[in-house]
């Protein structure tokens, strides 16, 4: 994992993508990365199509090599509180 791609769709003027470095998530991937920028980022009562509320997609750590064929995470708030993860 080299850069995680943000996309803000509420921006005003449009559509805007920033792209960053990992920064503390370094050497996550799948489910920590999705969890660790949700727990970190969105407020636990926020409403689930509210504006707090993000969608968070993260390949696992072998995503992309040899080493499995398919490995894939989708997370938001309301996804945990529903599955309880």
């Amino acid at each position: 994992m080299g850069r995680i791609l943000r996309i803000d769709t509420g921006a005003e003027g449009g559509i805007r993508a920033l792209e960053q470095p990992p920064g503390g998530s370094a050497g996550l991937g799948g489910r920590a990365l999705t969890s660790t920028i949700v727990s970190k980022e969105v407020p636990p009562l926020c409403h689930p199509l509210g504006r707090e509320n993000k969608l968070v997609f993260a390949a696992g750590l072998l995503g992309g090599t040899t080493g499995v064929m398919f490995t894939f995470d989708i997370s938001d708030e309301e996804l945990d509180k529903v599955f309880d993860w």
